[in-house]
């Protein structure tokens, strides 16, 4: 059962109780930050599903919390290497375009001037 706590030390405290313990405990799923704040007027159990445990709910919730920041650290990385890649196409095309042919002028240069030295 979910309802309010008036002698809890958080303000304006709802918790949920599970009937059978001996002292009856519960487990604090709500309250405020302030005592003059108002309590909510309505508890949904909307999220509630048929045959499971209150722990059972939490967990799953759990797992799928860290199921969505697992995907967002995923949608990061490939952020990453898809930059990554990018860098390496376009450093790759400035050594095709720019590098290459420097390349090949100074190995002519290097011919012309061995073969000036030869015939000198």
């Amino acid at each position: 059962m979910v309802a309010a706590d008036n002698w809890d030390s958080h303000p304006n405290a709802i918790k949920l109780w599970k009937f059978g313990q001996t002292p009856l405990q519960g487990r604090l799923v709500y309250h405020n930050m302030d005592w003059n704040v108002g309590a909510p007027n309505h508890v949904s159990h909307a999220n509630a599903k048929p045959g499971m445990t209150p722990e059972q709910q939490a967990e799953l919730e759990r797992f799928k919390k860290t199921v969505a920041e697992t995907r967002l650290a995923l949608k990061e990385v490939r952020k990453n290497l898809r930059q990554d890649a990018e860098g390496l196409v376009f450093w790759t095309k400035v050594a095709n375009i720019a590098l290459m042919p420097l390349l090949v002028a100074f190995l002519g240069l290097l011919l012309a001037l061995i073969r000036k030295r030869k015939t000198a």
